[in-house]
């Protein structure tokens, strides 16, 4: 039976924890163990590079999302952390998405680009609008701003990246 990992093995490079190539990835080392998959070397196709960047990114901005959540106290951050498992609700299940449709089309880059894009566009804002709060003392949490900022800043990042491979 083949399974989620295993497709990948031919025309795709898998980077594994012990990232050798000897890790049977039809049998992570535990559940925790998570996979990045990208084209093999010498492949420029760009709806490949999108699909393997647009994947990584939702499940980063998925973990941003729980830690955000993880650290704002219910008691003082009711309304953002509710937010913030919003968004992990969201890009884990785009991320789901992502992997099980595969790679798209040429013909379908351009829009599976913008979907991507427009999925972190307000998670931008949000990491922006708590920096700030933060930073000035109208919000309260765990969060140290310049966590807000640098996860903002690779949420930026990647929808810059996404928008030059629609390009």
């Amino acid at each position: 039976m083949e399974t989620q990992a295993s497709k990948y093995r031919e025309n795709w490079h898998v980077y594994t924890r012990e990232g050798n190539g000897t890790t049977d990835i039809d049998n992570p080392e535990s559940s925790y163990e998570k996979y990045v998959i990208v084209p093999k070397e010498g492949d420029n196709d760009p709806s490949k590079h999108a699909w393997a960047d647009a994947r990584f990114a939702t499940d980063i901005m998925a973990e941003h999302a729980l830690f955000f959540a993880l650290l704002m106290p219910e008691e003082l951050a009711k309304k953002q952390r509710k937010e913030a498992l919003d968004f992990n609700k969201k890009f884990t299940d785009l991320y789901r998405k992502i992997d099980s449709e595969g790679v798209p089309e040429h013909g379908d880059l351009n829009s599976f680009v913008k979907k991507a894009v427009e999925e972190m566009k307000p998670f931008i804002e949000y990491k922006a609008t708590l920096g700030d709060a933060q930073r000035s003392g109208d919000f309260r949490s765990l969060v140290w701003p310049l966590f807000f900022d640098h996860t903002r800043h690779e949420a930026e990042r990647w929808t810059r990246r996404l928008e030059a491979l629609a390009r």
